[in-house]
């Protein structure tokens, strides 16, 4: 993801000064030659002695460490009081985000859930405002074998924190406040997946987290005259009619298409809008609030949450 992030801030026209790295790092040399890094460092601590040395010479920080590392490294780069992209999981759990409420600087905490900044979010968040919503269906189909391989075995206990929470924070980013009614875990092969039925501003939600589903990951949201679809979660589809057409001489009835949009990938998905939004309000307007953090508290304890519906 530092890669990612790095290609965005330099198209936006901003300078990366510094890049820190695991001693023995084989990748920090060439990150450092493409993006023009004046200063390398192979260990968080001597990066906050140049910081406390040259605070003026950064304005804002951006987190891309390891899933496992994240908690620890924001938890130290906090006091310092800069604004602060971390990559989601930011934490853990609640327990974790605690330890790091009880510190200094959550105010400057913006957490990356770039999927609430596709290009289409803002007319469909203003469309939930407006349109009589009568109900949501959500599915996060998680890839847990494949995470499983990549992060290894570790990962299983965290996988809601790790990567549900993005589906997670959009949810709650369109609905607004979302309260868990009832819910079943289904444990198969060893792996919980979750059916729950939600309440939005008693609009009815359900929602299903299930592992290695073969299917990806969607929303649908069902208007009183049309049904809005995000799969996958990039391309959104709004259906206005019922249509009668003709296959192999038989008429079948289909939803009708009026509008289909996808977020453009000349990055990541999200990302170059997440910067943008991120730099605009945090680095140069400094219009720090609660809100954001609380954003974060909601999708961890929310996630906190399904994980007690095992015991």
């Amino acid at each position: 993801m530092a890669r990612s992030h790095a290609e965005v801030v330099k198209s936006l026209g901003h300078r990366i000064r510094a890049v820190v790295a695991r001693p023995g790092s084989s990748h920090i040399d060439s990150f450092a030659g493409s993006f023009g890094v004046v200063k390398k460092f192979y260990s968080l601590t001597k990066f906050m002695e140049e910081l406390k040395r040259s605070p003026k010479e950064y304005d804002a920080l951006v987190i891309c460490a390891a899933w496992d590392a994240q908690e620890g490294t924001l938890k130290q780069l906090l006091p310092f009081q800069k604004p602060v992209l971390v990559e989601k999981p930011a934490v853990l759990s609640m327990v974790a985000l605690k330890r790091i409420k009880a510190g200094k600087g959550v105010k400057n905490i913006y957490v990356g859930y770039n999927r609430r900044h596709y290009d289409f979010i803002p007319r469909l968040k203003n469309m939930i405002a407006r349109e009589g919503l009568v109900c949501v269906d959500i599915l996060s189909a998680d890839p847990w074998t494949m995470l499983v391989k990549q992060q290894g075995a570790r990962i299983k206990g965290h996988i809601l924190h790790y990567y549900t929470a993005h589906v997670i924070d959009l949810m709650f980013y369109l609905l607004g406040d979302v309260k868990l009614n009832q819910g079943a875990v289904v444990r198969h092969q060893g792996k919980d997946s979750w059916v729950c039925q939600l309440t939005a501003k008693k609009i009815p939600v359900q929602l299903k987290v299930l592992m290695d589903s073969p299917q990806n990951s969607y929303m649908k949201f069902f208007f009183k005259d049309k049904v809005v679809q995000l799969c996958p979660l990039e391309t959104m589809v709004i259906y206005d009619r019922i249509e009668r057409v003709q296959r192999n001489g038989r008429g079948i009835y289909r939803p009708g298409e009026c509008a289909k949009m996808t977020t453009s990938d000349t990055f990541k998905p999200g990302l170059s809008n997440q910067m943008s939004y991120f730099l605009k309000n945090f680095v140069i307007h400094k219009n720090f609030s609660n809100e954001q953090f609380k954003r974060l508290e909601n999708v961890t304890a929310f996630c906190d949450g399904l994980l007690g519906m095992r015991s």
